[in-house]
């Protein structure tokens, strides 16, 4: 459902090794508070996101998906590490 009170913005995604993590990304920017609607694309490196400008701000979106991506690599590294044993 879309009302005057929400806004539609692509940003541009970086540093996505993989579908996965794009999905990933998508999941936890749907979690937030305000976000309406989120995709995120890996074939074409973007996230689409419907959010309600009342609540949350692009910055704070973009904000989210730098965390998201940092706990990401995280994952990676531990995984990497527990295969290695």
């Amino acid at each position: 459902m879309t009302s005057s009170s929400t806004i539609t913005k692509t940003f541009p995604v970086t540093n996505l090794s993989c579908a996965s993590c794009a999905g990933n990304t998508e999941a936890v920017l749907k979690e937030q508070n305000g976000v309406v609607k989120a995709e995120v694309n890996y074939a074409n490196s973007s996230a689409k996101i419907e959010f309600l400008s009342s609540v949350i701000s692009p910055e704070k979106l973009i904000e989210q998906y730098e965390e998201t991506i940092q706990l990401l690599k995280n994952q990676v590294e531990i995984m990497k590490l527990l295969l290695d044993k």
